[in-house]
């Protein structure tokens, strides 16, 4: 697909995938984003894996969000 994390997310439905691979820019605002966006497209007991967790930057936003290994059982909560 020609598009990044965040422009590819309107091809897929929430709740359609088995696994999901996360590779951004090592930014942090865009990893946030990437993992917020993708984390509703797995289907809850698959799972959502990434690179470069140990990116200074990679590593804050996954840590904000996610504790290091879950099982997804439903949404992201955010303050937004």
């Amino acid at each position: 697909m020609p598009y990044d994390s965040i422009g590819a997310l309107k091809y897929f439905n929430n709740n359609s995938l088995h696994f999901c691979f996360i590779d951004t820019s090592h930014l942090y605002q865009e990893t946030k984003e990437s993992v917020i966006g993708w984390y509703d497209k797995v289907m809850d007991g698959y799972k959502l894996a990434g690179h470069d967790y140990y990116s200074e930057q990679v590593n804050r936003a996954v840590n904000e969000l996610l504790p290091r290994v879950i099982v997804r059982k439903g949404p992201i909560v955010t303050g937004k």
